[in-house]
């Protein structure tokens, strides 16, 4: 198993490793450059090499299926957490709507007045300096409260009268400080929630974990999520989510899908399955996982570079968790449910808990959507996959 993870692990760390040692001396648009030259180049690239040569066989018509049940499970989940965090920032117990210190016991200190014990003649009155009033500190008449400590303890007052208008509970929002989220950040959680890295990571890391007749069930889950889940429903949730409100038609997200270039790239690749290319345009097809997983690597490396503060990241770390705990435990529960065993259930528990998609990033900067959150999310899931990895390995 040590040497499985090593040998899966390698190209992951050193390619990201290089993004990391290079970033400070590259442009700051290259890793921008080289995101987009991906989008529009890199996965049609590998989406139309994988078209024309999968093997698609045997019972691999329950991959898409399967794969279209995880993403919606991941879209629920994300979704039902944003709607959770919602109605918990909104309760009069949050820490958002109150702070942690109780309103004060007292009323506010009426002006000052001299406190008379018996009227006073008008030659009294007159005899009274006025300095003396002025430099004479103010009596305050003191009010016996049933509920005030005996002890003359404060904290102990405070806890024996409630807050005016609230019922004496205890706020468990004291104990755990969840983050809040925005409506531009609703698109980028969701995807990192939904949508993992399953042509970059999970094509680059299975070929050795899984057995090779086992292999073609991960890439027809790679394929079915790149066309149904990120360039279907992710480029739905970001164009809903990161346009201006004046821009949610229906004529702008039909426009959207079909301007997507992957799916063209599907296709033609599909439609090409019957046909041969010259060799050398065969070669060029073929070739496509030597550079594009390579470059995808270096890009988070470089994307890991350039991240700052901290702020980003403890607002990935719910998405991160649905992603890479909550989600694949939910899939290899359902396809142990189905009959799958062996490697075919290991690989699409792996492909469903692959990190947040790097699509997400470039959905964000493609819809502006928080770019932040979703470099955060890529960044976390991709360290946290190291550990997750001899987990599913373990169980199954």
């Amino acid at each position: 198993m040590i040497d499985t993870l090593i040998q899966a692990y390698t190209p992951l760390l050193v390619w990201v490793g290089l993004g990391l040692l290079l970033v400070r001396w590259l442009p700051d648009r290259l890793p921008r450059w080289l995101g987009r030259s991906l989008y529009w180049f890199g996965v049609p690239w590998q989406i139309f090499d994988l078209a024309r040569h999968s093997q698609l066989s045997g019972n691999i018509g329950l991959v898409p299926g399967i794969t279209l049940a995880t993403l919606m499970t991941g879209l629920l989940l994300a979704w039902g957490t944003l709607k959770l965090l919602e109605r918990r920032s909104s309760f009069p117990h949050s820490s958002e709507s109150h702070s942690a210190d109780p309103p004060p016991l007292n009323p506010p200190l009426l002006p000052f007045r001299p406190a008379l014990t018996e009227p006073l003649s008008l030659e009294a009155t007159q005899e009274v300096d006025a300095t003396a009033i002025l430099t004479t500190p103010p009596i305050l008449a003191q009010t016996v409260d049933p509920n005030v400590d005996p002890t003359g303890d404060p904290q102990a007052d405070q806890a024996a009268i409630p807050a005016p208008g609230l019922t004496p509970t205890v706020s468990w929002s004291r104990w755990v400080n969840l983050p809040t989220y925005q409506r531009y950040q609703y698109g980028s959680f969701i995807i990192a929630g939904m949508l993992g890295n399953t042509g970059f990571v999970g094509l680059g890391i299975l070929p050795a974990i899984i057995n090779p007749e086992d292999y073609s069930w991960a890439v027809f889950f790679s394929l079915t999520q790149n066309l149904i889940g990120t360039y279907g429903i992710g480029v739905l949730v970001a164009s809903h989510f990161g346009r201006m409100e004046s821009q949610h038609s229906p004529w702008t997200l039909l426009w959207d899908l079909l301007t997507v270039p992957t799916l063209w790239a599907f296709a033609l690749g599909y439609a090409s399955r019957e046909f041969s290319l010259p060799v050398p345009l065969e070669l060029f097809t073929s070739s496509s996982l030597l550079f594009v997983i390579p470059a995808s690597f270096l890009l988070m490396g470089m994307r890991l570079g350039m991240m700052t503060g901290w702020q980003s990241f403890q607002n990935a770390v719910l998405p991160v968790g649905l992603k890479l705990i909550v989600l694949p435990a939910i899939v290899g529960l359902g396809t142990t449910l189905l009959g799958l065993r062996g490697d075919v259930r290991l690989a699409l528990v792996l492909m469903s808990g692959m990190p947040s998609a790097f699509a997400s990033l470039i959905l964000a900067e493609e819809y502006d959507m928080d770019r932040d959150l979703s470099a955060s999310s890529i960044a976390i899931s991709t360290i946290g996959l190291l550990l997750m990895i001899p987990v599913w390995l373990w169980i199954f």
